[in-house]
């Protein structure tokens, strides 16, 4: 009974109710691994990170093969920027569940987070094979190929992640980031504006957007993108610069000043903004 309580409160988001519940199921069996992972999942939904990796090691110390606590210590591991050990335990995890998609996608994001592009491209593909309709790993797939220079198959792998996922702004913007760097232009601002399209307060790619723009001499369509990267994120610094540098080229030197000097308010060390004061 207990451990239904335990569950009906987790699924309500009743997390120190979730815990008290599992906890009583630990009274009448201290040995029931399911129990102590339970609990580590509600502490990792509280943000308790150090309790609930040691609720999953005793998960895993009288369950050895408990793949799913192995799987959560990844987790909470990579999200601390511990890349390696989480790729360890992602590892171990597949190790004992080799059908384990979000773990084989996981462990090419702390990969790919280590710089271990080809091998990220590895376990991203296997994420894949075993759900091949997984839009994430397309896109991340995307993302390692771009930080590999592989900027062709990285736009067609965004196109794949679009094709399950139509409204997916991220993978068009990054798609644009490639096509810029191609020297596609044209197409670039095509992709950011359906960014915009879908997801319309998508900061950063007013930002980008306002460079091409103001790199092809549209100055008052670009300042109007850098203004509303500014607006959904006041502390914008990229736009507050490059702002500057655009009304410095037209001869507002005034106004150039004023936004580099707000880039360095937010930034101090911000080398750019200071070159240009």
């Amino acid at each position: 009974l207990n451990n239904i309580e335990g569950a009906a409160h987790a699924g309500l988001q009743q997390f120190d109710a979730s815990i008290e519940s599992y906890k009583r199921v630990l009274i009448l069996d201290p040995n029931l691994a399911e129990a102590h992972y339970n609990i580590g999942n509600s502490l990792r939904n509280k943000a308790c990170l150090d309790s609930a990796e040691e609720s999953y090691k005793q998960a895993i110390k009288l369950k050895p093969d408990f793949a799913e606590a192995y799987y959560n210590i990844g987790i909470i591991l990579n999200n601390r920027g511990n890349f390696k050990a989480a790729i360890k335990n992602y590892k171990e995890a597949i190790k004992l569940k080799p059908d384990f998609v979000d773990a084989y996608y996981n462990l090419g994001n702390s990969l790919k987070a280590e710089g271990e592009l080809e091998e990220a491209i590895v376990n991203y593909k296997q994420a894949i094979k075993l759900k091949p309709s997984f839009a994430e790993a397309h896109y991340n797939i995307g993302n390692a190929l771009k930080d590999k220079g592989d900027l062709d198959i990285a736009i067609e792998a965004y196109k794949e992640a679009i094709n399950i996922k139509p409204d997916y702004a991220e993978a068009y913007n990054n798609m644009g980031l490639s096509l810029v760097d191609k020297g596609n232009l044209k197409e670039a601002i095509d992709n950011y504006r359906k960014a915009i399209r879908i997801k319309p307060n998508y900061t950063e790619v007013y930002c980008h957007l306002g460079k091409i723009l103001y790199e092809n001499g549209k100055l008052e369509e670009a300042i109007k993108n850098y203004k509303q990267a500014i607006k959904l994120k006041p502390n914008h610094v990229e736009a507050y610069n490059n702002m500057g540098t655009l009304l410095r080229n037209k001869g507002d030197l005034s106004e150039a000043i004023l936004n580099y000097k707000k880039a360095i308010k937010f930034r101090p060390d911000f080398v750019s903004a200071h070159r240009h004061l």
